[in-house]
């Protein structure tokens, strides 16, 4: 996407939600009509970070990661609980998800905090918002309360995850053991020793011991 397309967007997106929020559903279709696509090579950190002006769209977004099950059940059951969702909004008069869902999946990682620990695919389904719409701190906390009842699910660490309630308990739930041999390597590994480092959010997730 180009400098001007990201301006569009912008100010397209702004207009609609300010002053006719329930042609949302037009201007989404309206927007993605007109943006150009292409095909590049290249190397890996641009692979991933592919679109230039990005940092000029300010999004809200949230994100979560699961195993894929034989049939793909779990991924199904992700994707509608989203689609009953942005229904039961759109009956207010809401739009929160307007910019995309996105999905992507990976394999297996061998680090302990992450979705994709251990064998199998990995399915990571993510929320974005442009500029906060309105209802979105409520529909993003429903919709990753939703994803986070699939077994094992966990949020991505980077994402919006603070609002969504219970999210700290259900997170080591479902992270078990992993979470208890996080915390002893690194008191082992004996890296920042004054915990120079740790956060409110890291205490949350991993509890009192991270402290």
């Amino acid at each position: 996407m180009s400098f001007v397309q990201h301006l569009f967007l912008i100010g397209v997106s702004r207009f609609v939600e300010r002053f006719a929020r329930r042609h949302t559903p037009i201007m989404s279709r309206f927007k993605f009509a007109g943006l150009t696509f292409g095909e590049r090579v290249l190397t890996l950190p641009d692979a991933v970070h592919y679109r230039r002006w990005i940092e000029l769209v300010r999004c809200g977004c949230i994100e979560v990661g699961f195993k894929v099950d034989d049939d793909f059940g779990s991924f199904r059951e992700a994707f509608q609980v989203a689609q009953r969702l942005c229904e039961a909004y759109a009956q207010r008069g809401l739009f929160p998800l307007n910019l995309t869902l996105n999905v992507r999946f990976i394999g297996p990682s061998s680090a302990l905090l992450s979705p994709a620990y251990g064998a199998g695919l990995t399915c990571y389904i993510e929320a974005l918002c442009v500029d906060r719409s309105a209802g979105w701190t409520e529909f993003s906390a429903k919709l990753c309360g939703e994803w986070l009842k699939i077994p094992g699910a966990l949020p991505h660490w980077a994402k919006e995850l603070e609002h969504v309630p219970g999210v700290y308990p259900l997170s080591q739930k479902h992270l078990g053991d992993r979470r208890r041999r996080f915390l002893d390597a690194w008191i082992e590994s004996r890296v920042d020793p004054r915990r120079m480092f740790v956060n409110p959010l890291i205490t949350s997730l991993l509890g009192d011991e991270a402290a």
